[in-house]
């Protein structure tokens, strides 16, 4: 799974399309989270996301600076 690049920053609030390309041995669903680098805290954007979709639109969660994208395989 590769996940593109936003094209801009993130605020909290906002509403935010996360996109990725898949194959097919990549797993049926994953955990989107952000990750606090500061803190090593993980804040999920949403569990059981189906990869074959290949974007999710949420809303950006309320969290401490730092934080990146990371997604956990399930």
């Amino acid at each position: 799974m590769t996940f593109d690049t936003p094209s801009a920053s993130w605020e909290v609030g906002d509403t935010t399309t996360v996109s990725w390309s898949s194959t097919v041995e990549d797993p049926a669903t994953f955990a989107l989270q952000l990750y606090e680098i500061y803190y090593d805290q993980l804040y999920t954007v949403s569990d059981d996301v189906v990869t074959a979709l290949e974007s999710l639109t949420s809303t950006v969660p309320v969290v401490s600076q730092g934080c990146v994208l990371d997604d956990l395989i399930a």
